[in-house]
């Protein structure tokens, strides 16, 4: 069943590039999923240290970190007046030299996504062969960015081009998003993001298309209400998609709505219409080794019920 539909709107052109920044930041920050510590401050579920600004600095340029939790002064509060936290009038980078080198007779590494589990760096990222030849690959988890030229490389087994890696508390849940695949967007599941060929199966994430191009390169970030995904086109266009929360790997097996009417030109109301409580499903069909049910032959319900 398909996973459901995003609704999709593109963004005004004065606005793409700082959407595109803030979505790709969202991304790690939605990656590494924070909550409230006990003394207060923002946690990352899945490392257990805080970020740490030195000496609570607040001039463009600071540079922050991931250090253990102490509750200083200099490691935001959940609830800080973001409000407060002005967006610089321009943006510095800086660069170190080449972190890691491609193994394997890749020519490059790229499309990297990164997230902190159990206290170290865990890197996927697309490797390239002669130009034209994607695939992907991941890194084994390392403890400091230095350690990443000596950290071991291992191509995946499964194509997942472009990936995003990120956890998704509501259901406990890593998730792997790429593009490439039988749909622009798919993802894929794991409970152990460290074992690069121990994703589920794709599902598919983004079935529709946008004019001229081909949509690539998504992120996700959500609030409290929604999932979005952030993606560009080749178009020069950035797009943005959505859907409910509560739908966000939602269905991943088909199962069949019932629905009632006093007759075949009336309304039709709801009658047994959701995954937990189908017509006929996981949920209820007893066959516990699929996900799918297929479609059924007309029968009478009356007489199920004799």
């Amino acid at each position: 069943m398909h996973l459901g539909k995003f609704s999709r709107g593109r963004l005004p052109a004065v606005f793409a590039a700082v959407i595109a920044a803030l979505a790709s930041l969202a991304a790690l920050l939605v990656a590494g999923p924070a909550q409230a510590a006990t003394s207060g401050t923002v946690r990352g579920v899945g490392s257990g240290r805080c970020p740490d600004v030195p000496d609570a600095g607040q001039a463009d340029g600071t540079n922050s970190s991931v250090r253990d939790c102490h509750g200083g002064a200099n490691q935001p509060p959940s609830g800080a007046d973001r409000s407060a936290c002005a967006l610089p009038s321009a943006y510095r980078w800086t660069s170190t030299g080449a972190l890691a080198q491609p193994a394997y007779g890749w020519t490059s590494l790229k499309d990297f996504t990164t997230v902190t589990y159990n206290g170290k760096h865990l890197v996927y990222g697309s490797n390239v062969s002669g130009g034209t030849s994607y695939g992907s690959m991941a890194f084994r988890p390392f403890t400091n960015w230095p350690d990443m030229a000596t950290a071991g490389q291992t191509g995946m087994s499964q194509s997942a081009v472009a990936p995003t890696l990120f956890y998704f508390a509501p259901k406990k849940i890593w998730v792997l998003a790429s593009q490439w695949g039988a749909s622009p967007f798919i993802y894929r599941t794991s409970s152990d993001p460290t074992d690069p060929d121990g994703w589920s199966a794709p599902q598919p994430l983004f079935t529709g298309g946008i004019p001229d191009s081909a949509p690539l390169d998504q992120t996700l970030i959500a609030d409290e209400k929604n999932m979005y995904l952030f993606f560009a086109g080749d178009n020069g266009k950035i797009y943005r998609a959505s859907m409910p929360i509560g739908n966000f790997l939602g269905a991943n097996g088909r199962y069949f709505r019932s629905f009632t009417a006093s007759s075949l030109s009336g309304s039709w109301t709801p009658q047994a219409a959701t995954e937990s409580n189908p017509f006929a499903g996981k949920a209820n069909s007893g066959a516990g080794w699929t996900n799918d049910i297929s479609p059924l032959t007309r029968a009478d319900p009356c007489a199920r019920r004799r």
